[in-house]
């Protein structure tokens, strides 16, 4: 009998270290989660640090587009420069994010074009050029006709001498649905895909601000 509690007990001690080591491999293993940085912060990356100065939503970008167009006259050909606002279309807000890009940690040159995406309840996302498509005045060329945005559809890094970089700061425009400015409660999130290399700018480090 007594071998029979022994024994019985022996199997019990035994299934319970087998379930600790079980639980505690589980919990070795569970991955961090993503570091999500918020309005303000600074997010030291591999070469490159990226803020998020602020961000908010705005009804025009004043004198943001420029129309350039050419009249004969007697006097010789005369160019005519007419500044516009830009305005959301029906549907649509405009979003103004600042960010600022520092501390650049390479040693060589370099020039490298960030795409700046906004992600919207985990799946909507809209890019710079969002503004030519869903923004007035549209851009027009043609004979005498010329025009442009005063901001860029693009955000490049361009460091042609790393002791002298001192930092760039970008406006950064966004044409985007009217849900996203209603649904507050709905994630909004910028998502920078930087380089972490200066030999292979293709290897790239995804740092992620909350706009929340």
């Amino acid at each position: 009998m007594k071998k029979a509690i022994s024994l019985f007990i022996s199997i019990v001690l035994t299934m319970a270290l087998c379930a600790c080591g079980i639980e505690n491999t589980n919990e070795g293993t569970d991955s961090p989660a993503a570091i999500e940085y918020k309005v303000g912060d600074t997010a030291e990356g591999t070469l490159f640090d990226i803020t998020v100065k602020s961000a908010g939503f705005v009804s025009s970008i004043p004198k943001g587009f420029v129309k350039k167009s050419w009249v004969n006259s007697s006097a010789g050909p005369k160019q005519y420069l007419e500044e516009m606002d830009v305005v959301p279309d029906e549907g649509y807000t405009l979003m103004k994010i600042v960010i600022k890009v520092s501390n650049y940690k390479g040693k060589t040159n370099i020039r490298y074009q960030l795409v700046p995406e906004l992600d919207f309840d985990n799946g909507y996302s809209f890019d710079l050029e969002s503004i030519k498509s869903h923004a007035s005045p549209k851009l027009t060329t043609g004979v005498g006709i010329s025009s442009y945005y005063i901001f860029p559809l693009a955000c490049s890094i361009d460091i042609d001498d790393p002791l002298l970089f001192a930092g760039v700061e970008e406006n950064l425009y966004y044409a985007v649905n009217q849900k996203v400015q209603n649904e507050s409660e709905k994630s909004l999130r910028l998502l920078l895909n930087i380089p972490n290399s200066t030999e292979d700018t293709e290897n790239l480090e995804t740092i992620v601000f909350n706009l929340r």
